[in-house]
């Protein structure tokens, strides 16, 4: 084969919208972390066309703004949402395992009420969630 058929055959990134695309879909779908998607990129991108992976900062930066969009869109469902559930789309779940405890890590599952911004100003605090669970274990 050919380098020009060779350089053909290989998907270029037409803009910074499709690095994240790949980004986000990495993170979500294959549940990979913030670093090791940068990771992924790195290695798969001469593959992609991209001449230089985003750094971890910036999938969190970008995955964090998909969470602020979805917090708003949830927050429209939950005004229409009549049941009492606390499954609903009435909270959003907070899973926390970066809290350590000697040798265990602790496992924390908390839940915030999506509406939290608009009725209140401010981060949410302490009095603002609702614990569900707490676990601890080795590891």
């Amino acid at each position: 084969m050919k380098q020009r058929e060779h350089q053909a055959m290989i998907p270029v990134i037409g803009s910074k919208v499709d690095v994240v695309l790949i980004a986000l879909q990495l993170f979500l779908i294959a549940r990979i972390g913030f670093r090791a998607v940068s990771r992924v990129l790195g290695v798969l991108g001469k593959h992609f066309g991209l001449t230089k992976a985003p750094c971890p900062q910036t999938i969190i930066n970008w995955i964090a703004r998909l969470s602020i969009t979805r917090i708003q869109h949830m927050t429209h469902l939950a005004r229409s949402h009549v049941s009492g559930d606390p499954f609903s789309n009435g909270f959003l779940w907070i899973i926390d395992t970066s809290i350590a405890l000697g040798a265990g890590k602790i496992l924390a599952v908390l839940a915030l009420n999506v509406c939290h911004h608009h009725l209140g100003n401010g981060a949410p605090s302490l009095q603002s969630v609702h614990c569900i669970a707490v676990s601890v274990a080795i590891s």
